[in-house]
């Protein structure tokens, strides 16, 4: 068998909620698993995705017979709601490869987690934005000043769910530090939204277009940390891929590929996103689909770094360091 996917109980990491996730990341660093010698040719490459749009990559490869075209005969994916929870895993030594978003593997830098980007991953491109702020339709917010003391609902706090609009706001002229966030899941905040509990509320695919029942777009809110950038990229410890070059090249390959064929057919990723995702069909047709970055351009996760400096408090640095002997 070429690839199969693992069950989430598989691994311990499998019940690491997203609040405690980086948490645990935090006392990692003298974990053991930092210290590891290269696997044999033979053993299974273990990767953790997001099992949604911009996690579908290796999935996509799968299906294409991409891991065995490329010289891997044992491959395991496991599905992991949380990018925060995908990054433990990594680092604990349960998965070799994960994908996590820019904004966990920047928190996590902070840390002295030597984490490196590995791949590109998916994209934000404001011509087709898979993230939106919207109001109740029949609120009189009209501008980002019209925010500022309101109530938004966003389904991460201390994430790009949230900094994203806090950038938007104070760009446009009002105050972020003034709203007061809160952190629901997404249906609730669709819910919320259509019986006006909360002002705003950062919603994202497949949501919007049910959304917008009862609510209407108010901002593209992700344009405020670049018009295109890298939500989530796929990564791994910096002592594993120093070990194990040959199998990081080949796995660039795979992912390139990958990246290309998803770009170009929508109409048949989606097939592969219904089954991984449990999503119907007809939901997908009505979403914006994420753009697979081809290759990384440094600039499309500089932003997101700089956006997580400023709205999350770490310390800035240069997206540079984030890839190994870039």
């Amino acid at each position: 068998m070429e690839v199969a996917d693992a069950p989430v109980a598989r691994y311990d990491v499998g019940m690491i909620n997203r609040r405690n996730a980086l948490r645990l990341l935090g006392g990692a660093i003298a974990a053991p698993a930092f210290i590891r010698t290269a696997r044999a040719q033979s053993a299974p490459l273990r990767i953790a995705t997001i099992p949604f749009d911009v996690g579908m990559e290796v999935y996509i490869a799968r299906e294409l017979g991409l891991f065995a075209k490329h010289g891997f005969p044992d491959v395991t994916i496991q599905p992991i709601d949380s990018g925060a929870a995908v990054s433990a895993a990594v680092a604990g030594g349960a998965i070799d490869i994960g994908v996590s978003n820019i904004v966990t593997l920047a928190n996590a830098f902070g840390k002295n987690i030597p984490f490196t980007i590995v791949a590109p991953g998916a994209m934000y491109s404001s011509a087709a934005p898979t993230s939106v702020l919207m109001v109740p339709m029949n609120s009189t917010l009209k501008t980002a000043r019209d925010l500022s003391g309101k109530i938004i609902a966003v389904n991460n706090l201390g994430a790009l769910a949230q900094f994203a609009p806090m950038a938007w706001i104070d760009k446009n002229g009002g105050d972020s530090s003034t709203a007061k966030y809160i952190e629901m899941p997404e249906p609730q905040i669709m819910a919320d939204l259509a019986t006006g509990r909360v002002d705003a509320g950062l919603v994202i695919e497949p949501f919007i277009s049910v959304a917008r029942a009862n609510s209407r777009v108010f901002a593209n809110a992700f344009d405020a940390v670049a018009p295109a950038f890298m939500i989530v990229a796929h990564f791994a410890m910096i002592p594993w891929v120093k070990e194990n070059p040959d199998l990081i090249h080949r796995f660039q390959a795979v992912i390139a590929e990958a990246a290309v064929w998803g770009n170009a057919n929508h109409v048949k990723s989606a097939e592969i996103l219904s089954g991984v995702s449990k999503l119907s069909p007809a939901a997908i047709s009505h979403m914006n689909r994420v753009v697979y970055a081809e290759r990384i351009d440094l600039s499309q996760i500089q932003s997101v770094i700089d956006v997580t400096s400023k709205y999350g408090g770490i310390k800035a640095f240069s997206a540079r360091n984030l890839i190994l002997g870039a």
